[in-house]
């Protein structure tokens, strides 16, 4: 058992969990649901182990992310590491947005792309029932029923490709207005596959553990019974460590493959040459 694994065992020991949904309602979670599948990836710490900020870089430190929970307003930021480049792209998440959310996209950078282009990101949101609306100077899509919300923004000129994605989750106060519960916003650039991998978690119908000792689920949120599922919440974690690992060793072998090789006959044709 590493170190990572150790303390996250250690911390979990004893405690309660109970499933939680909706899961944009069920508050952040454990940030080491995204920290550790990153770490057993390869990705390095690059900042002050003494700092409440976290800081990982991927292995060929073309990617990174940051965590700082006192940012008052995007707490996670993950995208490329050099910053307005060719290919640049970043994402951007408030600290109250659930990890297994955000875990969608994070987890499409440490397993290799597919093969064939994903789906339509509108095409998916519709497949999961969501609402689609077009505006003059946008495209948005909303849960029904659930607060939940995401909108690519762009001109009116249909060949500007200047846009950017927004998601909005907000929850009814106990006042009976509504109250923003986080937020979230996109480059247009982000990779299409990163783009899927988010759009698949945020349309999860299925909840979300949270333990006794957790705060910010919202108040309209909807608790199960409470368990002692210490052990099985280690036993998950440590399945999700190993998939980390073994995505990142497909993604390294896929980095290394030739993207042609040279021309070789077909073994039919090597038969039929005479002999001599």
């Amino acid at each position: 058992m590493n170190e990572d694994l150790r303390a996250f065992a250690e911390d979990k020991k004893g405690k309660f969990h109970c499933e939680v949904s909706p899961r944009h309602l069920a508050g952040a979670g454990d940030p080491r649901h995204i920290t550790h599948a990153l770490r057993a990836a390869g990705w390095r710490h690059g900042g002050d182990r003494g700092l409440p900020q976290v800081s990982l870089t991927s292995p060929d430190r073309s990617l990174s992310l940051s965590l700082d929970l006192l940012s008052p307003y995007h707490a996670w930021s993950v995208g490329t590491a050099q910053a307005f480049v060719p290919g640049y792209w970043r994402a951007g998440f408030a600290s109250s947005t659930p990890v297994e959310i955000i875990s969608g996209l994070t987890d499409s950078l440490i397993r290799p792309a597919p093969a064939h282009a994903p789906a339509d990101v509108w095409a998916s949101l519709a497949a999961a029932g969501w609402d689609i609306g077009v505006e003059q100077h946008w495209r948005e899509a909303s849960a029904p029923g659930q607060g939940l919300k995401i909108k690519q923004f762009g001109s009116e000129r249909r060949d500007d490709d200047y846009f950017w994605w927004q998601i909005q989750a907000v929850g009814e106060s106990y006042g009976g207005g509504v109250e923003g519960v986080w937020s979230a916003s996109l480059d247009h650039t982000t990779p299409p596959h990163v783009m899927a991998g988010l759009i698949e978690e945020l349309t999860n119908p299925a909840g979300v553990l949270r333990g006794s000792h957790d705060h910010g689920a919202h108040y309209r949120a909807a608790h199960g019974d409470m368990v002692a599922a210490g052990p099985e919440i280690v036993a998950t974690h440590t399945v999700r460590m190993d998939a980390a690992r073994a995505g990142s060793r497909a993604l390294t072998r896929a980095a290394k493959l030739p993207t042609s090789r040279p021309h070789e006959p077909a073994p039919a044709a090597k038969a039929a040459a005479p002999s001599r």
